[in-house]
């Protein structure tokens, strides 16, 4: 991972001049908070709230689809779990001894 020096900003310089780095990274600045020369934090900007609700909006889209799919089996999912898992066994098996 690349990082810009002048993204890095000590612990103590983030004590004394916050209000700054928080504006910056409001506006869309990344920094990298060290503490005797180890990255220990990263200050960026938070998702806009308007791109959350898109996001949201999606969400609900693709669960009002799903709501309409309609499955054939309608076995316990632990059944059909089971038996992937026997059929991967299986495949192993003959995979690794061949007759």
């Amino acid at each position: 991972m690349l990082i810009n020096t002048n993204q890095l900003i000590s612990l103590m310089d983030l004590r004394t001049k916050a209000g700054d780095f928080v504006t910056k990274a409001k506006s869309g600045m990344t920094f990298y908070v060290t503490d005797k020369g180890n990255i220990m934090a990263k200050l960026s900007p938070v998702i806009n709230i308007s791109n959350q609700k898109s996001v949201f909006d999606r969400m609900d889209a693709l669960i009002k689809r799903s709501a309409n799919l309609k499955f054939s089996d309608n076995r316990d999912s632990t059944i059909i779990i089971r038996e992937m898992r026997d059929q991967r066994s299986e495949y192993l098996l003959n995979r690794d001894n061949p007759k």
